[in-house]
């Protein structure tokens, strides 16, 4: 989600500070971060999954 500098609020913008708008930034950077730890976690467990199941089969063969 993206935080525009300018937002129209019933005929009149409204300009956020320079700290707003890099607090805005800075929660935005925590939430990817999250999100792709989130991701790598997901990934690194589907990896794990993968090498058992491999490895399974080659034991079945």
């Amino acid at each position: 989600m993206f935080f525009p500098l300018f937002l129209q609020a019933s005929s009149q913008q409204l300009k956020f500070t320079t700290s707003d708008s890099c607090d805005r930034i800075k929660d935005e950077f925590q939430f990817l971060q999250a999100q792709y730890h989130s991701l790598k976690l997901e990934c690194d467990k589907l990896a794990s999954e993968k090498s058992e199941m491999q490895r399974h089969y080659i034991m079945v063969s």
